[in-house]
């Protein structure tokens, strides 16, 4: 075990820390600003501390599911296959939903069963290839290996050719043994290459029952299209993304029936749509959707061609229901954990100063967990739109079950969150994207802007004006609100910014610290929203980073900046003139990749998706 003092200490002399910042890599014009209220940093006796440590994360224990997004039926024997997403697995169930085995994968959803063989056909995007498995998860081969990225595959029972889908919507075909035979486009009518990004955005392949065709769901354009199996086009259905019978909002995952009726998972819309195999609407249904079961976010679809019995996958409540071939649900399968030590993809921290109650977002659950100074649950609550009493059941159940990650905590002991993803067009609830709430989790209110929409990651709060700083990858710079709401400005650098995720603000030096995780640095502006420098690039040396969003950066009393450096397994502890001073690990025999990261006086707390570590700042500021 590591000892737990602090790994790596710099000392780096911080003489001159009050001029303008600099850029490790290259020159960057500078602004001139002024200091404030300058801290008085040193480095001299720097040191961190291990104080203690909660949480555990969820492990991937038989017949526990965590974001299935690919679901595949063995006719011959019953047996469902399940792509775990999160936990890297393939889950066989036998038809009853009863677990049998698991394997190690790579992240997949595409996943079939070849017929003549039983074999098992699993789809890895990022490899460019298919894995063959055995029923029992023995690996036999791989197929591909240069494909432009593979999501879904259906193989021709008879002669065994296997038929690949790939994301931009090119079909790969080879023969059983691995041969490549032919490479067609069966996406959008314009070509690949379009600017068009979403025609080119495919998900999910079938064979017709007669093995004469195929068919394609494609997302981007919320249609199905057929093909002939020399990729000659034969009919198109859908179109224009809408909640209306026979309409579809970002469908993926697609299985086709005996009698020649496609089932559709009709993600966004939170349902499955059956259709003749001419695309005539039949009828659309789905499993449990309430708060209590969560939603019906289906990925991915699958039928028993000899029973007629329908398996799909509630992705985001991480498990599988079962329906009639008419669509009647009749049972659920897959558990789902219970323990509130256990973490699902954390990724928002505060903490009251108060009491010293820890707040957690826990984002796989759709849930925010709060714990005491010493790591004990205390309780949980969901992140709640407000008064959804004129709302139809299913947007309720939608509103509630949302991805909480950035968290602050406001002047006043509130809580303030970002909601993501975006508002479908018939959506009722409000569009309050950032949402204010007691320390209960009851909901106080949502400010509503122009300027807000999804892929918002990073948020702080000035101590004095209370203005929000919230980072926005849509537009690629940081939104200005003020403590009403109201905009006061958008920040868009003229050297813009790639991916704009964590943010912290000095009010000390009146600057805002915001991680660039594409660019993998810490760019500083002025609170007005001129750019004043950066530090840092992409790698594994000190000072260097590579980062994940969302992006974990803090100031520390003392005015020293600390950044978790997730893929690195570390923090470092910089000066706000960029000049690295520290950096330590998270404890174990394999440290953790830190996530995001709270200050209080001289506790620093880190979490990762194995729970949060405290730790205890010596030295550092001349007080």
């Amino acid at each position: 075990m590591p000892s737990p003092a602090l790994l790596l200490v710099l000392n780096l002399g911080c003489k001159d820390r009050d001029r303008p910042v600099t850029n490790t890599a290259e020159a960057v014009s500078q602004q001139t600003y002024e200091v404030l209220e300058p801290a008085n940093i040193t480095t001299e006796g720097l040191a961190y501390t291990f104080v203690s440590r909660f949480g555990s994360a969820l492990q991937p224990d038989p017949g526990v599911l965590n974001l299935p997004s690919g679901i595949t039926v063995n006719s011959n024997t019953g047996d469902v296959f399940v792509a775990n997403t999160i936990f890297r697995q393939i889950q066989r169930f036998d038809a009853e939903g009863n677990h049998l085995t698991s394997w190690d994968s790579l992240p997949a959803m595409g996943i079939t069963v070849d017929h003549n063989d039983n074999t098992v056909l699993v789809a890895l995007p990022g490899k460019g290839k298919l894995i063959r498995y055995s029923a029992d998860g023995e690996e036999l081969g791989e197929i591909g290996g240069e494909m432009e990225f593979p999501v879904d595959a259906t193989v021709r029972t008879g002669d065994g050719r296997i038929f690949v889908l790939n994301r931009t919507g090119h079909i790969d075909v080879f023969s059983r043994d691995g041969k490549h035979l032919a490479n067609w486009y069966g996406g959008a009518e314009n070509p690949v290459g379009d600017s068009s990004r979403p025609a080119n955005r495919n998900y999910g392949l079938s064979m017709a029952p007669d093995g004469q065709s195929i068919y394609v769901s494609n997302s981007g354009r919320a249609h199905i299209s057929q093909f002939d199996l020399e990729g000659n086009p034969i009919r198109n259905w859908g179109s224009g993304r809408s909640s209306e019978p026979g309409r579809m909002r970002w469908n993926r995952g697609m299985a086709v029936a005996e009698n020649g009726n496609v089932i559709i998972a009709d993600t966004d819309n939170e349902r499955l749509q059956m259709f003749s195999a001419t695309g005539e609407h039949i009828a659309a249904f789905r499993g449990p959707h309430d708060l209590d079961m969560g939603t019906f976010h289906s990925r991915a679809v699958a039928v028993n061609v000899k029973t007629g019995i329908i398996y799909a996958t509630a992705s985001y409540s991480h498990r599988v229901d079962r329906f009639t071939p008419d669509g009647e649900y009749i049972a659920t399968f897959g558990k789902k954990h219970d323990d509130p030590m256990v973490l699902n993809e954390p990724r928002g921290l505060t903490v009251d100063p108060s009491t010293g109650n820890i707040f957690i977002t826990d984002k796989r659950d759709h849930i925010i967990k709060r714990y005491s100074k010493d790591g004990e649950f205390q309780t949980s609550f969901r992140m709640s739109p407000g008064d959804l009493s004129g709302v139809d059941i299913s947007w309720n159940t939608q509103a509630y079950y949302q991805f909480p990650a950035p968290i602050e905590m406001g002047l006043d002991g509130t809580l303030w969150m970002i909601r993501q993803g975006f508002h479908y067009p018939d959506d009722p609830t409000p569009s309050h994207y950032l949402r204010q709430y007691d320390l209960e989790g009851n909901f106080l209110q949502g400010v509503e802007s122009e300027e807000m929409a999804g892929y918002m990651t990073g948020i702080d709060i000035h101590a004095q004006t209370r203005d929000f700083y919230i980072t926005s990858s849509k537009v690629k710079g940081i939104l200005h609100l003020a403590a009403d709401g109201s905009h006061i400005k958008t920040w868009q650098p003229e050297e813009a910014l790639q991916d704009p995720s964590g943010i912290a603000i000095d009010e000390s030096r009146q600057r805002a610290y915001v991680l660039d995780v594409d660019a993998s640095r810490v760019r500083v502006f002025d609170l007005s929203g001129n750019p004043l420098g950066s530090w840092g690039s992409k790698g594994k040396k000190h000072g260097e980073f590579r980062l994940s969003v969302p992006g974990g950066i803090k100031v520390d009393e003392c005015g020293l900046v600390y950044v978790a450096d997730h893929s690195n397994r570390r923090v470092q502890v910089f000066t706000p003139e960029g000049e690295l001073a520290a950096y330590f690990r998270m404890q174990g025999e394999k440290s953790k990749k830190p996530w995001n990261i709270h200050i209080l006086g001289d506790q620093i707390l880190v979490l990762s998706d194995e729970g949060v570590e405290r730790y205890r700042r010596e030295g550092g500021c001349d007080r």
